[in-house]
């Protein structure tokens, strides 16, 4: 019996609410049917038989789609969930898994060109140990596990401008009423991913804290609201990649104020 993460928040989301309570449930019925690799085979008359309502295609692949590509219709007519893969296994996946395998296969073979989506992840090759390395000696492995440590404190280890803009954040949740939880583990989580902005989304320390004053402020009439939508630096750097939240960056870049981040 498959098993599905579902994103609690999605019921704040403008573009589920806009589906309609028939649309709404509709969404949740693909997200359950569709393979592992998010493909879903349409039957609306089984959706009909089960439920009672009936869905217009049309309508309903517009209305999720109104912001983004959630939905791809592929040339064979299947429906392939495009923020699937990414949700419910992470942001890598690892050819060393055979479940991963299986995965990439399927979108293959189906015609998913999953590098042209909104929701990217990333797909390692997973060379296996040893492959390609001929013997493998005791001073290898050792050589190994010194990497491996060294990789290890590095991640663990944290950055002052990391752990400053991690206490940037905490302090603004508790200036908001909230009680973000302050122990070890959650500093270096949250410092951990302050590295991967910084590193990998190309953001700047002042930016970072620019985007959570900017928050911390918002009055829009968006429907986005501070206390739903950012409790958690892993939080805030999925609502800036995807596009959920404004910036104006105004010390850093003036020339872009109040344009969306992509």
């Amino acid at each position: 019996m498959a098993k599905r993460f579902i994103d609690t928040e999605i019921w704040d989301e403008d573009w589920f609410l806009g589906l309609g309570g028939p649309g709404m449930l509709f969404w949740v019925y693909i997200c359950s049917k569709a393979d592992h690799a998010g493909i879903w085979r349409p039957n609306f008359k089984t959706f009909k038989q089960k439920t009672g309502f009936r869905i217009n295609q049309q309508n309903f692949l517009a209305t999720a789609n109104v912001d983004r590509e959630r939905i791809r219709v592929l040339l064979d007519g299947k429906w392939w969930i495009c923020g699937f893969v990414r949700f419910q296994y992470g942001h890598t996946m690892n050819l060393k898994s055979h479940m991963h395998q299986s995965i990439i296969k399927q979108l293959t073979n189906n015609g998913v060109d999953y590098k042209s989506i909104s929701y990217p992840f990333e797909v390692l090759e997973g060379v296996s140990e040893g492959q390609g390395r001929g013997k493998h000696t005791l001073k290898d492995k050792d050589k190994d596990k010194d990497k491996d440590k060294d990789k290890s404190s590095l991640t663990s280890s944290s950055d002052p401008v990391w752990r400053e803009c991690t206490l940037y954040l905490i302090d603004s949740l508790k200036k908001i009423g909230m009680q973000p939880k302050e122990d070890d583990n959650t500093l270096k989580s949250w410092d951990d991913i302050v590295r991967l902005m910084i590193e990998q989304d190309k953001r700047t320390p002042e930016q970072i804290k620019a985007l959570v004053d900017e928050c911390k402020n918002h009055k829009g009439n968006d429907g986005f609201t501070w206390s739903k939508n950012i409790r958690s630096m892993k939080k805030l750097r999925e609502q800036w990649s995807e596009n959920k939240i404004w910036v104006g960056m105004n010390k850093q870049r003036p020339d872009e104020a109040r344009v969306r981040v992509l």
